[in-house]
C-alpha cells in the first residue's frame, strides 16, 4: 500500500537581518514586519577553491509576532525562521505594468539574535519601527513575572560532592 502523497509549502532558513525589521500598520490596525534575512553557501569554483556568496530573502511576520520582532531584533540579530513561500503580484502605479515578488510568510521563529546586550536596547523603543502601544503592556507583564527558582542537586549527588 502506498501512502497519499501530501503537498508542503515548508520553507526553513537560519540567517542575519540585514536591516532592523520594518513595522507597519494595515489599515485594519494590523500589525506586520517585514524582515531582510541573508543567508551564505559556499560554491566551489572550477578551479577547486571556494568561495561564499549570500542570498536575500524577504520575510513578512503578522500580528503580535510581528510587533515582537522589531522590538527585539536589530540589524545583524541572528534568526531562524519557518514558514511558506508566497509570490504576490501586483500593478506598478507609474507604469501600470504587472509586477511579481518573492517573500516568506513567517509561521515561527526563534530569536537567536535577542541576547542580554538586546535587553537594554527593548526598554526604549526603536526609532525606525515604533511598536504600538497595547504590544508594550504585554512586554512589560512578561518583565514582572517572578524569575523561576534555580534547582538544587539531588541529595544523592550532594552526598558524591562532599
Amino acid at each position: 500500500m502506498t501512502s497519499p502523497f501530501k503537498h508542503e509549502n515548508v520553507i526553513k532558513i537560519a540567517g542575519v537581518l540585514g536591516v532592523a525589521p520594518e513595522l507597519r500598520l494595515t489599515a485594519n490596525g494590523n500589525a506586520v514586519a517585514t524582515l531582510i534575512v541573508y543567508t551564505n553557501y559556499r560554491v566551489r569554483n572550477v578551479d577547486g577553491s571556494t568561495r561564499q556568496e549570500s542570498e536575500r530573502h524577504r520575510v513578512v511576520v503578522w500580528g503580535m509576532h510581528g510587533e515582537k520582532a522589531a522590538r527585539l531584533l536589530r540589524k545583524g540579530s541572528k534568526i531562524r525562521i519557518q514558514g511558506r513561500m508566497t509570490y504576490p503580484t501586483w500593478k506598478d502605479k507609474q507604469t501600470g505594468a504587472t509586477r511579481y515578488g518573492a517573500e516568506i510568510v513567517a509561521q515561527t521563529l526563534d530569536y537567536q539574535g535577542a541576547n542580554a546586550e538586546d535587553e537594554t536596547q527593548i526598554e526604549q523603543p526603536a526609532a525606525e519601527a515604533p511598536a504600538p502601544q497595547p504590544a508594550e503592556a504585554v512586554a512589560l507583564a512578561a518583565e514582572s513575572a517572578p524569575a523561576k527558582p534555580k534547582r538544587s542537586r539531588s541529595k544523592k549527588a550532594q552526598a558524591v560532592a562532599a
